[in-house]
């Protein structure tokens, strides 16, 4: 049975919890419970049939196995396929989260084991499910955090028609260590299993295998751009949105093969396994707590310590270098941003460990450590922005998220068949003024409060009259991209073609949706800063 969480009181700490849950779920949301619905609604996969529970207006099967338990001899291999079960499976409660580590102040996340490769599938009545679109999503969490339950996307199941399958796939060292004789991007490869998964059962459910549709939000954003990319995921999808996924970024792209083995070495050293001729042997045989003892396996700043590796075999090339050249698989993309992503982890990393307030030199280390010798003319070119605080989450926003956005906006819009782009912009955004030294205004993941029940861990706010308007008007750009690779129709504004030189706001300031160039969002966001 989970230890209980520490019980928290007080306004500060309910800012710690709130942020570190809107900062890449490191909350975690409560322990799985039976799902307490009426039983029944059996479906039979390729292992087995599952009994999900059903609502007055969806259907939900959580916890179904899509792989073989990543333990023992298949911990940093492949996934493996699943086994077969006689009698009917409960599908009634989540699977457990992959292994993560706790970053800090000791509060803790879902219950978690390597075996972890579950998914769900939530659907609209079985009288409505037939042949619909399919979303799979992606949870984010820097590649180091996430699971399925911090996720209720069911808004886009009831109002949108469609059916979505949640994947997990393993993080931090378990889905990303890359030594002789493991598999360097295990966790693409589980997003890859979960994708074939649904390709081989998702008929039985309502679903069309041939209408599929990718999406997530950071590091869930950038797994869909790593598997656009990806030679090993081509005939999965045939459709991609891109939520804050940063593509091309340094911070969560994909890394150098030489690098990312000079990093798993030193890692592995670091918990007694030096022998790089036995290594893999050796950390098979470390406990799950040994191997997340490092502070690699935390998140506790923007150098993020694993990711996809440009490995020859599941990836070949950054995915800007892919955008660029047109060596995507050819679906059509929707991709975007949130203009102010940054403050949430100024939030995080300063405000509310109880650091207070940025100094200068403060701001001049954080952009240091992330960005290096090119921290003297980045300095310069923010030295207008008088507060530290807001200039680093400037930084942040800029050179993590929307310059790189940019230039694959503008890629996408040349060499995929289709690209639809958007800024998020809502000033008034849900839990934006929690934190007291600074507002978030549209912060990292606050979008997902428009399209989901539950997002990063946290139920969703109660939205005032606009934002629910925005969020019907969301939650029908999406699935009906999903459903026809064109995100417009149903009389909401109407959304050009990124191949026009424009992208959407989306907003509930003045008349709501409207265009603006991708020109003024590069402007806007000095990206001539970070070429």
């Amino acid at each position: 049975m989970p230890t209980p969480r520490p019980r928290v009181t007080g306004r500060r700490a309910v800012l710690f919890a709130v942020l570190l849950g809107l900062a890449a779920a490191l909350l975690g949301s409560a322990p799985a419970q039976a799902f307490s619905l009426i039983p029944g609604e059996n479906v039979t996969t390729e292992s087995g049939v599952v009994q999900g529970v059903v609502s007055l207006d969806h259907r939900e099967f959580r916890g179904i196995p899509f792989a073989a338990p990543p333990v023992g001899n298949r911990r940093f291999a492949a996934p493996q396929p699943a086994a077969s079960w006689k009698g009917e499976r409960s599908a009634r409660s989540f699977g457990p989260a992959c292994p993560q580590a706790v970053p800090f102040l000791g509060i803790r996340y879902p219950t978690s084991s390597e075996d972890c490769l579950y998914l769900d599938v939530r659907t609209p009545p079985q009288a409505k499910s037939k042949n619909l679109p399919v979303m799979v999503w992606f949870y984010g969490g820097a590649y180091l955090l996430g699971s399925t339950d911090q996720y209720d996307p069911t808004p886009l199941v009831t109002q949108g028609n469609v059916i979505v399958v949640s994947v997990s796939y393993r993080v931090g060292p378990f889905g990303f260590l890359s030594v002789p004789g493991g598999t360097a991007n295990a966790g693409l490869l589980d997003q890859q299993a979960g994708l074939r998964w649904v390709q081989r059962n998702i008929a039985a459910f309502g679903g069309n295998p041939g209408n599929v549709t990718i999406f997530g939000e950071s590091a869930g954003g950038n797994s869909v751009c790593q598997q656009l990319a990806s030679p090993t995921s081509a005939g999965l999808f045939h459709k991609a949105i891109v939520e804050s996924g940063a593509c091309g970024s340094s911070t969560l792209d994909g890394e150098n093969l030489a690098a990312a083995q000079a990093k798993s070495a030193d890692y592995a050293a670091s918990v007694g396994c030096p022998d790089a001729a036995a290594v893999l042997t050796c950390l098979r045989g470390r406990s799950v707590a040994q191997l997340l003892a490092s502070p690699s396996a935390r998140f506790e700043s923007m150098t993020v310590g694993w990711r996809p590796v440009v490995d020859g075999v599941t990836e070949t090339s950054g995915t800007g270098t892919a955008f660029a050249a047109g060596a995507q698989h050819q679906v059509p993309v929707l991709i975007g941003g949130n203009h102010d992503e940054g403050r949430l982890f100024v939030a995080l990393f300063h405000h509310l460990k109880g650091l207070g307030r940025v100094d200068r030199a403060g701001y001049e280390a954080d952009v240091r450590e992330v960005f290096g010798d090119r921290t003297d003319a980045i300095l310069a070119r923010y030295a207008d922005i008088a507060s530290p605080d807001l200039a680093l989450g400037t930084v942040w926003t800029d050179g993590l998220f929307a310059c790189s956005t940019s230039l694959a906006m503008q890629s996408l819009a040349r060499t995929a068949p289709a690209a639809y782009a958007y800024e998020f912009d809502d000033t008034d955004v849900p839990l934006q003024n929690l934190d007291p030294l600074m507002p978030l205004r549209s912060y990292h993941g606050s979008e997902l409060f428009y399209l989901m029940d539950k997002a990063l861990a946290l139920p969703t706010p109660i939205l005032n009259a606009k934002q629910k308007a925005l969020s019907r008007q969301m939650i029908g750009y999406w699935t009906t991209f999903a459903r026809t690779g064109d995100p417009n129709g149903g009389g909401r504004p109407t959304w050009p073609q990124a191949s026009s030189g424009n992208l959407l706001k989306l907003t509930t300031q003045g008349a709501g949706p409207a265009p603006s160039s991708l020109a003024a969002f590069a402007a806007d966001h000095r990206c001539d800063a970070w070429t």
